[in-house]
């Protein structure tokens, strides 16, 4: 399922409420911020990053429809214009990404997903 419709994320949210929801948010990216700790230090597996990013996909969607998407919208269009102007400024010199290329093994070695 590649989008979650509106009225289930409602559904959601009404059937478990919404501080449940919150306090669900903060405890998923936590095992996010595990997860890709764990990953780049060579003890995680690449499965469990992208289940946490599953479980972060959806509750990122509850908080964006609790805190109103346009808002939301608003912030990522100014935050996306100021990357860019980052981008133009950057000095690579000294930025390793040994780790790019095990993601990008993992990702095309098919890694078992069970």
């Amino acid at each position: 399922m590649k989008n979650i419709p509106c009225e289930f994320v409602q559904e959601i949210v009404n059937t478990f409420g919404v501080n449940n929801q919150l306090e669900k948010t903060v405890e998923e990216c936590a095992e996010l911020i595990k997860a890709l700790i764990k990953y780049k230090h060579g003890a995680g597996k690449y499965i469990d990053v992208i289940d946490e990013l599953a479980d972060v996909k959806i509750l990122m969607k509850q908080m964006i429809l609790l805190f109103g998407k346009e808002e939301v919208d608003k912030r990522v269009a100014y935050k996306v214009m100021r990357l860019k102007k980052r981008i133009t400024q950057y000095d690579p010199s000294g930025n390793r990404e040994d780790i790019l290329e095990r993601i990008l093994e993992d990702r095309s070695n098919g890694k078992k997903m069970v």
